[in-house]
C-alpha cells in the first residue's frame, strides 16, 4: 500500500483524511436528509430553499444543502394550477389601489382569491383573504361550486378574526370574478368602510396567486383527501399551519405570520418593517 500511495502523490495521512471527510459528509448528508423528511411530515411540499432557512444547518451553505437534498431525492415537483375559477365582469372592473402601494401596518391591504383542488371526478372550490402586511391568512372557506356565497364566508370570518379593529380605509384587492362585485359581498365591504380594488390579469394579485399554490400544492394535495368533508378538516389544518408554523422569508426573523403580528408592537421604530407592492 506504501508504494501505492508514492505512485499517485499523496501520503498515507492524507488518504486516511480524505476518506474520513467523505464519510463525515454522507453522514452529514444522510442526517440532514432524515431531518428535511421529519419536517415534511407537516410541510409535505415545502421547498428545500424555505427548510435551510428554518434548520440554519451549521458548516453548510445554502448552495451546498441544496445539491445534497437534490442528490438524496428530495426534490419537490412543482404542480400548476390551470382551472379557471372567476367569471370576469369587465363592467363592473374597478381600478387596482395597491400598485406601488407602501405598507406600514396590517389591515391596510387584504388580497383574495380562488383556487380548485380536484377529489376523484369533481372539483371543490377553496376561496381565502390574507393580509399582504403579515402574509396571515384572515379567513378561508371550502365550497362545492363558484357561487359568490363561499366567498361570503371567507369574508365574514376575515372580519371576526379582526372584530373590535377600525378597518375604514383597507383596502380589499381581487381580480375581477363575479363572486368580488355580488350584492351582499359589496355590502359587508362598505359597512366596514373597506375600499374595493381589481386586478386585470393574474400577476396584479401576486400574493394571492401565490398564497393559493403554498396551500394547493404543499399541504392539501400531499394529503389526499377523499372527499368534501375531509377537504374540509384538511383545508382547516393546512390554513393553521401556514399561519402559526409555516416561516416567510419576507417577514424579519423569518416569522411565521402569527409570530409576527404578535410580536408588532414590541417592533422598534427603526426597525420598521415595509411591505411594497409592485404589481
Amino acid at each position: 500500500m506504501n508504494q501505492l500511495y508514492k505512485q499517485v502523490g499523496i501520503s498515507r495521512q492524507a488518504h486516511h483524511q480524505q476518506v474520513k471527510s467523505v464519510r463525515n459528509g454522507k453522514l452529514m448528508e444522510q442526517t440532514l436528509a432524515r431531518e428535511v423528511m421529519y419536517f415534511r411530515m407537516d410541510h409535505p411540499k415545502m421547498g428545500l430553499r424555505k427548510i435551510y432557512g428554518i434548520l440554519n444547518p451549521s458548516g453548510i451553505g445554502r448552495d451546498k444543502f441544496e445539491w445534497m437534498m437534490v442528490s438524496s431525492g428530495l426534490r419537490i415537483k412543482r404542480i400548476r394550477n390551470y382551472r379557471r375559477t372567476t367569471r370576469s365582469r369587465s363592467r363592473y372592473a374597478l381600478p387596482n389601489l395597491i400598485k406601488g402601494k407602501k405598507l406600514t401596518a396590517v389591515n391596510q391591504v387584504w388580497v383574495s382569491d380562488i383556487t380548485y383542488i380536484r377529489i376523484q371526478d369533481r372539483f371543490y372550490y377553496l376561496s381565502f383573504i390574507t393580509d399582504v402586511y403579515s402574509r396571515k391568512i384572515v379567513g378561508y372557506s371550502v365550497s362545492k361550486n363558484l357561487l359568490a356565497e363561499a366567498n361570503i364566508l371567507s369574508l365574514q370570518m376575515a372580519l371576526k378574526d379582526r372584530s373590535g379593529v377600525e378597518l375604514k380605509g383597507l383596502i380589499h384587492h381581487s381580480d375581477r370574478g363575479s363572486q368580488y362585485i355580488d350584492g351582499q359581498y359589496r355590502k359587508l365591504l362598505k359597512a366596514q368602510g373597506i375600499v374595493s380594488s381589481m386586478g386585470n390579469r393574474a400577476w396584479e394579485n401576486a400574493h394571492a396567486e401565490r398564497l393559493n399554490g403554498i396551500i394547493k400544492n404543499e399541504y392539501i394535495i400531499p394529503a389526499h383527501p377523499q372527499n368534501y368533508q375531509q377537504l374540509k378538516k384538511v383545508a382547516r389544518m393546512s390554513v393553521a399551519k401556514y399561519n402559526k408554523q409555516r416561516s416567510h422569508g419576507a417577514l424579519p426573523h423569518r416569522m411565521t405570520p402569527v409570530e409576527f403580528e404578535e410580536g408588532i408592537r414590541q417592533m422598534s421604530s427603526k426597525k420598521e418593517y415595509h411591505v411594497y407592492i409592485n404589481y
